[in-house]
């Protein structure tokens, strides 16, 4: 039902909804016994280098743009905003890529996930380009004041 009437919370939370399940298949096989111990060590992802630009495929190096999502306010909310306000939750994006290997062992095509990286973005000129704090009045993003 919830997911029928919003069809856009389905492409934005699909990425997490996957990774909630996989999450709860691993700690079902751990706690079942079935599987081996699983780290639970927290890191941080690899971050998408700043200048990338990020289309609607994956970029050079990778092999998977996983998602590309962009918030954007369903018509009831935008009507209880102002415009400033509204236009502000469409500047950023975030995108997720992966690069895969196979290999043929004994016939068959193994895959093995060798990298994913995750970065934040915004249109600059008429890319979508990642950047960072750091880089993005350089790249031309210029989303605040000017730090010379």
């Amino acid at each position: 039902m919830f997911v029928g009437r919003f069809p856009r919370a389905r492409r934005v939370f699909a990425p997490y909804l996957f990774a909630a399940v996989c999450f709860g298949l691993v700690l079902a096989f751990s706690e079942s016994g079935i599987g081996a111990t699983v780290d639970t060590e927290a890191i941080s992802l690899p971050r998408i280098p700043p200048g990338t630009p990020i289309a609607e495929s994956p970029p050079t190096g990778w092999t998977h743009l996983v998602f590309k999502t962009r918030s954007e306010l369903a018509s009831g909310d935008r009507d209880q905003v102002p415009d400033w306000a509204a236009d502000l939750t469409r500047v950023l994006f975030t995108a997720m890529v992966a690069r895969v290997r196979s290999t043929q062992v004994e016939g068959a095509v193994i895959y093995r996930l060798e990298k994913v990286a995750i970065g934040l973005g915004t249109r600059i000129g008429n890319r979508d380009v990642i950047l960072s704090s750091d880089t993005q009045e350089a790249l031309g993003a210029n989303l605040g004041p000017s730090s010379g």
